[in-house]
């Protein structure tokens, strides 16, 4: 995850130093910087917002076809965001706890659970892509996830790897991320992991981005 979230801020700084310098050219260099650039939204606004429980129970409910409300739970009973972790997930509950108003920033405990719900969901997607077979898997349908993960140049790889950018951040993967990411198909001694513990790793390195987790 760190080195995928630095990798993009490296990527913004060089298009920024590369538009800047551009201004300072004749009009022709302009021009052709403004063709190369990628088109991306700039924020007109510097104010940035993490996304609490509902948002994001439901960005990964979506993302992810999966049921809302089973995302994630402790010991199979209790809902991790709506009960359990609720208050480092940004909720409050007046009446169950006491506590009368929200936390106004994210508490020193809401990263572990944020990755809590995300390994749920995403190995949730998993298991049940798992289970259905050939042909019938909602999301990690490029890979055979009883068997070895593939080569992280296999094609395989890099369309899992851009089916989950267009669900988790809704654009297309860079040349550098799809890199990064697919290396998490072998291990360190290059030995392939298991497709399942890779497809989880993808889904749970991809959904932990501060891109999907600010907005």
């Amino acid at each position: 995850m760190s080195k995928s979230m630095g990798s993009s801020a490296a990527l913004w700084a060089l298009a920024f130093v590369s538009v800047s310098s551009g201004a300072c050219d004749d009009g022709g260099s302009a021009a052709a910087l403004r063709e190369e650039a990628p088109e991306y939204r700039v924020s007109t606004k510097n104010d940035v917002q993490w996304k609490r429980h509902a948002a994001l129970e439901n960005d990964l409910a979506l993302a992810l076809e999966l049921d809302p409300a089973n995302l994630c739970s402790e010991l199979g009973q209790a809902s991790c965001i709506r009960q359990v972790h609720l208050m480092p997930l940004g909720g409050n509950d007046p009446f169950g706890t006491g506590v009368l108003l929200p936390t106004a920033e994210p508490l020193a405990t809401t990263p572990a659970v944020v990755d809590r719900v995300l390994l749920s969901a995403c190995g949730q997607r998993v298991s049940l892509d798992r289970q259905a077979g050939a042909g019938q898997a909602i999301v990690f349908t490029a890979l055979d996830l009883n068997a070895p993960a593939p080569a992280p140049a296999d094609p395989a790889v890099a369309a899992t790897i851009t089916d989950l950018y267009h669900r988790l951040l809704a654009r297309e993967p860079s040349a550098d991320e799809q890199r990064i990411v697919g290396e998490l198909a072998a291990d360190t001694a290059g030995e392939p992991l298991a497709a399942a513990d890779f497809a989880t790793l993808a889904c749970f390195a991809i959904g932990g981005s501060t891109e999907f987790l600010f907005y």
